[in-house]
């Protein structure tokens, strides 16, 4: 397992590195407008921690975070130029290319690699166990 200030100092930079922003020099920096997939919540820490502590702008990188409205809104930014990049479900990403095909997104890494969706059920409703499929 990835410890989580190693992720933040490495992972989350190189992220965006890898959409094509390169190093530049120290007075230099390339401006980055990314768009989150919901509100600031915890698990944008691996975005929001860079921008708070330098990291981002070490690397000649001024990031501009801002809130998101949900993954379909994300993906219709960045498609739209509004962003340079955004996060988003994969899944969003690829039906919006499947109903695009003149206008496709590319993803650069993955956050997570399994849903964070759920189903529930009352137990009153005689569900008694469930089939884990991971």
């Amino acid at each position: 397992m990835i410890e989580r200030r190693r992720f933040l100092a490495h992972v989350a930079p190189a992220v965006l590195l890898a959409a094509g922003v390169g190093r530049l020099s120290a007075q230099e920096t390339s401006p980055v407008r990314f768009v989150l997939d919901w509100k600031f919540e915890g698990e944008h820490a691996q975005f929001t921690v860079p921008i708070t502590d330098g990291t981002f702008r070490r690397l000649g990188l001024d990031v501009k975070l801002d809130r998101g409205n949900g993954s379909g809104d994300t993906v219709a930014k960045v498609a739209a130029g509004a962003y340079d990049m955004g996060l988003a479900d994969t899944y969003t990403m690829v039906r919006f290319n499947a109903s695009n095909p003149g206008n496709k997104l590319v993803s650069v890494a993955m956050v997570q690699d399994a849903s964070a969706s759920g189903v529930v059920a009352l137990r009153s409703k005689g569900i008694a166990s469930c089939v884990r499929t991971r």
